[in-house]
């Protein structure tokens, strides 16, 4: 069994709009079944329950399997938490300190091999996601809501005679609420990917 299905296994134990009031879904049963509507990003789709075949809205076209399944996975850990406003590093999650490097390395090591020190550039790739600037201290600071109750912050500093450009992304501290670890990984992975264009 693959990760796709295995999350959508454990989402079906689900009651759907319990599950979609814990992770700020919108419900609405139709005449096919359950949809499930959502923001990813910077664009809406819809899930089908119980597939959890997710495809955009603007366009039909089906969300990646993988990010199906961190819909999938966070509909089934979701516990109704909301946001804090709180940032913390990939290392304070459950477990994160084993994987921290690994995750820098393909989402700030790979954001700083994409953007080097052009700040701006980094600015205008995150407003086309969607982001929205933050008070921290960095050259670029930019809240990213991947889902309506999974967000990431990313800080990033341009290089100079000193130091080498640097960048990091943070996740809200109810992170452990909606997802594990591993799918922040994941996720985390996407993002960048998202942003790097």
């Amino acid at each position: 069994m693959g990760a796709f299905e295995r999350a959508v296994e454990a989402a079906r134990r689900v009651d759907p709009e319990a599950g979609a009031e814990r992770c700020g879904f919108e419900f609405r049963e139709s005449d096919s079944g359950v949809v499930l509507t959502t923001r990813l990003l910077d664009r809406d789709v819809e899930i089908a329950y119980p597939s959890f075949e997710a495809r955009h809205v603007d366009d039909d076209s089906p969300v990646p399997p993988h990010v199906a399944a961190l819909l999938a996975y966070h509909f089934a850990r979701a516990d109704g938490t909301g946001l804090t406003g709180r940032w913390i590093s990939f290392a304070e999650l459950p477990e994160g300190r084993f994987y921290v490097q690994a995750f820098h390395g393909y989402t700030g090591g790979s954001l700083v091999r994409r953007f080097g020190d052009d700040a701006e550039e980094v600015r205008a790739a995150t407003e086309r996601r969607g982001g929205t600037a933050l008070d921290l201290s960095a050259d670029v600071a930019v809240e990213l809501r991947v889902l309506p109750r999974i967000s990431f912050a990313l800080v990033y500093w341009a290089g100079d005679e000193e130091f080498d450009a640097r960048a990091d992304l943070l996740l809200d501290a109810s992170a452990p609420h909606q997802l594990d670890t591993d799918c922040y990984a994941v996720m985390g992975s996407w993002l960048t990917k998202e942003i790097c264009g």
